[in-house]
């Protein structure tokens, strides 16, 4: 289990975390996390893998369409 914490930032909505096992993210697992509900997301993993993981805020304008950031840069993570 791969649990990646966020740091509060209140002047946004939520985020949007992305894992893979490829570094230009081809095939990735994407999850949106809510602000109001919780400051992590859980994803599945393989136990003696490497996975890059990305991060990306976004807000909702008036007509409640979510309007992302640009994507941080991948984070290399091996499971142990």
């Amino acid at each position: 289990m791969l649990n990646v914490k966020l740091a509060k930032n209140y002047e946004v909505n939520g985020y949007q975390v992305a894992i893979s096992q490829k570094k230009n993210f081809k095939k990735s697992k994407k999850q949106n996390v809510v602000k109001g509900y919780s400051q992590s997301a859980l994803f599945d993993v393989k136990k003696g893998k490497t996975y890059y993981v990305k991060v990306r805020t976004y807000v909702l304008d008036s007509s409640g369409k979510e309007c992302y950031s640009a994507w941080s840069k991948a984070k290399k993570v091996k499971i142990k």
